[in-house]
């Protein structure tokens, strides 16, 4: 357990940042994020909460390059004790000319950690796995503050079972 909240607060660190649609300029943010989770996913894990850090770098007007990465946490629902991710995720990010609005679209590694509670049907146990997600955004650059909405899938193979709704409020922290 201590050796996945050092990797998320790692690759959080390691992936701060922000946005730029200017060519050649990169910026860093920080965002606190809450996800909702929906389908069959939201029978077995309650709502999480957590952080990420993102690096966007401008390549096109309008265009820039992103990769994020964080740790969030989904609290207890049922017998599953925890449920805790961590996305490592690289994307694109398109600015609406004269407009503080923007689309994104990001995939990558997610690294799940479950650990279940013991019943007197099943013993405690722990799952961890690293599955392919992606996820599709709005949102809007306004001064130092990003605002977006976010749909999640946490693991390609299996949709229905790993589908939320993000919401995260950011802030640039540095850009040159």
């Amino acid at each position: 357990m201590k050796k996945l909240v050092a990797f998320g607060v790692f690759a959080l660190v390691l992936s701060l940042g922000n946005a730029s649609a200017q060519i050649g300029q990169v910026g860093v943010g920080i965002a606190g994020v809450g996800e909702l989770p929906i389908g069959n996913f939201a029978d077995n894990v309650g709502i999480g909460l957590g952080g990420l850090g993102d690096i966007e770098a401008g390549m096109y007007p309008g265009l820039a390059v992103t990769a994020r990465s964080g740790y969030l946490y989904h609290f207890q629902k049922h017998d599953l004790s925890y449920y805790h991710q961590i996305p490592i995720m690289g994307g694109l990010k398109y600015s609406v000319p004269t407009t503080p609005i923007y689309v994104a679209g990001e995939m990558g590694a997610v690294l799940v950690r479950r650990d279940f509670t013991s019943t007197t049907l099943t013993p405690a146990h722990v799952d961890n796995s690293t599955t392919f997600g992606w996820d599709a955004g709005l949102g809007s650059d306004v001064g130092p503050v990003d605002l977006r909405l976010t749909f999640n899938v946490l693991n390609a193979s299996d949709m229905t079972n790993s589908m939320t709704v993000g919401l995260s409020i950011g802030f640039n922290i540095w850009s040159t």
